[in-house]
């Protein structure tokens, strides 16, 4: 899509976050204009508006964005001697956002655009585009002066781009229900939203960051559950979105002896929020030990043989290690 500023340009935003399915009470339209790489978004917007839904309404709103950015084009002819085929500098790269209150940090809604200081025709409506043909003038047939110079002006297309990508590595619970995320993704990017759900539920709720940490319901980070991580991708102008990632709700990863073997120290990743972690032993059935959430977890071993243990949080079960008890050496488990 492009933008001809000298006709009405209008964006339309929605009252119901897309995020979170809530009718807003207002939103801030965040618009940021440059020129040179598509990539290359300024770090501040030139033009911020705050509407207030004071009634409530769940409609759209539509806003015409043709003015504030036709003051950006400076329009300049580049005259050449020859025929030439020259790289024009009279459009600007148009990027908005829109965030609702309910979830400030995230923009719900964005999009890039080129434009352009030109107008479409009264039939064409709003928002009207580029001809088929690229060519940025009206007609096929001009009458020029032979001693003078002409320049046609063409809308060149952008270079296909590789299938976009974004993949999620790790989703680690650092302290309480805050997380970090390790992700990689084959485009350029600003941000990374986040939205996680119950595993079993069809409904995604999106996580607020602070940071580096992002900031998972109480309710949900109490179980099992899943992510999904998206970013805005400038060069297609699209959101990009993860395979679904299903966290590990606890996992064994190292057993240390001491007290010549007789003793363990069980350290395990805790990535659910839970106060309590029961210690599980086989010895034909599972014998459980509570004890609370902290690792690494201490138990003295009264038999000695092979033996089986395994981690329990709210109903999920870890990894199951064996180990011979006296416990000659650490285990490390990749």
């Amino acid at each position: 899509m492009s933008i001809k500023t000298l006709s009405p340009h209008y964006i339309s935003v929605p009252l119901t976050s897309p995020l979170t399915g809530v009718v807003c009470s207002s939103y801030e339209v965040r618009i940021y204009i440059w020129d040179g790489s598509k990539t290359a978004v300024p770090a501040e917007a030139v033009y911020i508006m705050t509407k207030i839904n004071a009634s409530g309404a769940s409609g759209s709103d539509k806003i015409n964005i043709s003015r504030i950015v036709n003051d950006f084009i400076e329009f300049d002819c580049t005259q050449e001697t020859s025929t030439v085929l020259v790289d024009g500098n009279n459009q600007v790269w148009v990027k908005y956002e829109c965030y609702y209150e309910d979830l400030p940090t995230v923009p719900a809604l964005q999009e890039v655009n080129l434009a352009l200081k030109g107008y479409g025709y009264f039939l064409e409506g709003e928002n009207p585009q580029l001809p088929e043909n690229k060519i940025l003038l009206t007609g096929d047939e001009f009458k020029v002066s032979r001693d003078g110079y002409f320049v046609l002006p063409i809308m060149v297309d952008e270079p296909p781009v590789p299938e976009r990508t974004l993949t999620i590595n790790s989703f680690l619970r650092t302290t309480g229900v805050k997380y970090g995320l390790t992700a990689a993704a084959n485009f350029p990017y600003t941000e990374i939203f986040v939205s996680v759900r119950p595993v079993g539920s069809t409904t995604w709720t999106p996580v607020a960051h602070s940071g580096s940490s992002y900031i998972v319901p109480s309710e949900i980070a109490s179980g099992l559950f899943e992510v999904r991580a998206g970013a805005f991708d400038p060069v297609t102008s699209t959101i990009i979105y993860s395979a679904v990632y299903t966290i590990t709700a606890i996992r064994i990863y190292k057993i240390e002896p001491y007290s010549s073997g007789h003793a363990t120290r069980i350290f395990y990743n805790l990535n659910i929020n839970a106060a309590a972690v029961d210690l599980e032993i086989y010895d034909g059935n599972w014998d459980v030990w509570p004890y609370d959430a902290n690792s690494p977890r201490d138990f003295s071993w009264t038999p000695t043989g092979n033996q089986k243990i395994r981690m329990k949080v709210n109903g999920n079960y870890s990894n199951e290690v064996s180990l011979t008890i006296p416990l000659s050496a650490t285990i490390n488990i990749p």
